[in-house]
């Protein structure tokens, strides 16, 4: 099977296949983020670690990861208090969001992918490393109820590894009741890429806002969902 893209338009020769549902990853994948998350971690380590994480660090062990994780990574795996480190990292997340109006959107084309994905009754679903409190934020603020079932909805509750591992992504095909070749998954990290590949999907779609993620592991990459129904014909 060949992929191609004409135009920046993604073919993904579906035709053959009967895919029933989409997966989105969710920060960087459904609202581009990065800048805001990046900064709410930069503030949150000022005091702790006494310096600004790499560029490095930001793309192996921050995005796409589970917060639990990331803060072992710099605090070490015997630090105290998690729970509220995790608390205070999430406030300062959140209120960066609200604060940034320009930015904290649906990324473009989205909310038209999503409007024709219900109208042709594919099943959308969301697997994120975000965890209870933050999805729960993005759900009601971003409206997402218009297009996803809080049920099909998989966050980060500690009772799966986290990514690069494909235990949320199986996790979620097991939610769905589907087969893993029924499944379209759009990833935008190097850590959630490998765990959609690993987890035996049909295909994994990274978007790829700046061109800047290697991307080889992907079968096909975009840059926003304003053609994006094309994968569908």
């Amino acid at each position: 099977m060949i992929d191609r893209i004409y135009n920046g338009v993604l073919d993904l020769n579906l035709k053959d296949i009967m895919i029933k549902a989409i997966i989105f990853d969710f920060n960087g994948t459904m609202i581009f983020d990065q800048e805001i998350l990046e900064k709410s971690w930069t503030l949150f380590l000022k005091n702790l670690i006494h310096r600004k994480p790499t560029d490095e660090e930001f793309s192996n062990y921050i995005h796409g990861r589970n917060i639990e994780e990331s803060i072992h990574y710099f605090l070490g795996d015997d630090v105290e208090n998690i729970n509220t480190l995790k608390l205070e990292k999430e406030k300062i997340y959140r209120d960066f969001c609200k604060a940034d109006k320009e930015n904290y959107k649906l990324v473009d084309g989205l909310p038209e992918f999503l409007d024709d994905l219900k109208m042709k009754n594919y099943v959308c679903a969301i697997a994120t490393a975000s965890g209870l409190d933050n999805i729960s934020f993005h759900y009601e603020n971003l409206k997402l109820y218009k297009w996803f079932d809080w049920n099909n909805i998989i966050y980060n509750d500690y009772s799966f590894k986290g990514k690069p591992s494909p235990e949320i992504y199986e996790k979620c095909i097991q939610n769905l009741n589907l087969k893993k070749d029924e499944c379209i998954v759009f990833e935008d990290s190097i850590s959630g890429i490998i765990a959609a590949k690993n987890a035996g999907v049909y295909k994994v779609v990274a978007i790829n806002k700046n061109k800047m993620l290697p991307c080889e592991k992907a079968d096909n990459i975009i840059s926003d969902y304003k053609n994006a129904i094309k994968i569908l014909e």
